[in-house]
């Protein structure tokens, strides 16, 4: 598996962890970052290619700082 791919696996399974660590829905977690439901169950499953500004909406509906997501 190539670094990107890794990296890309690694941030999803981070984000899927935070939300279900905060007892959010992928629905929920796609409301509250303003994101469309089956884009966020890409980046969980590291298919996704999200923005910068995409992860730093995550990111804060997660109560957290983009950092502890990578």
């Amino acid at each position: 598996m190539d670094t990107n791919k890794k990296f890309k696996k690694t941030l999803g399974l981070n984000i899927k962890n935070k939300r279900r660590d905060m007892g959010l829905s992928q629905v929920g977690l796609a409301k509250t970052a303003k994101i469309e439901r089956s884009y966020l169950g890409k980046i969980e499953r590291g298919l996704g290619n999200p923005s910068l500004a995409k992860l730093l909406a995550i990111a804060k509906s997660l109560k957290t700082d983009l950092k502890k997501l990578f």
